[in-house]
């Protein structure tokens, strides 16, 4: 069994939920399409009032908007509150602590009894926030690792690392 090359332990409490579930709910890609959508929508409706000059339509598109804000700060807030209390059930009312060790050729996640991996080609790229670092797979899952709290190797050469193994750094 090869070494490890690096060890990395995220503390799951509410800061490491927020940020990085900011990034997925509202920064991704994949969130990216429901905003275009709804602008594009919305962009419509304010077309369509500038047209016909239609305080109805104006009024529609404006009202359309505000849904939308608001379903989204809203299913935002929620996720937040259902990751810390998926996760206290997960951990047996503890603090959710996860050991990442990267080898070579793979990720372990590990969290008091139980371990899963996976494998380094099954990570298409890797997304660099102000504390975290989230991996995301090909499954369109999303690994969290904190910037500060390698215990084996530095930031700077896990970084170098991912760009060495082709994983696109962003």
């Amino acid at each position: 069994m090869n070494q490890p090359l690096f060890k990395n332990i995220l503390y799951k409490n509410e800061q490491a939920t927020k940020e990085p579930l900011k990034y997925i709910s509202f920064d991704s890609p994949s969130s990216m399409g429901g905003y275009i959508f709804f602008a594009c929508v919305s962009i419509l409706f304010m077309c369509t009032a500038a047209i016909t000059v239609s305080i109805t339509s104006f009024i529609s598109g404006l009202i359309f908007i505000g849904f939308f804000i608001a379903a989204t700060i809203i299913s935002y807030h929620s996720n937040i509150k259902r990751t810390l209390a998926r996760d206290k059930e997960l951990a047996m009312g503890r603090e959710m602590i996860i050991t990442n060790v990267v080898y070579d050729d793979r990720i372990e996640l590990i969290c008091y009894e139980t371990r899963n991996s996976i494998n380094l080609n099954d990570i298409k790229s890797a997304v660099i926030l102000e504390n975290y670092i989230i991996l995301n797979t090909k499954a369109k899952q999303f690994l969290t690792l904190q910037n500060n709290s390698f215990v084996l190797g530095t930031y700077e050469d896990f970084i170098n690392f991912l760009t060495y193994k082709g994983i696109k750094v962003k």
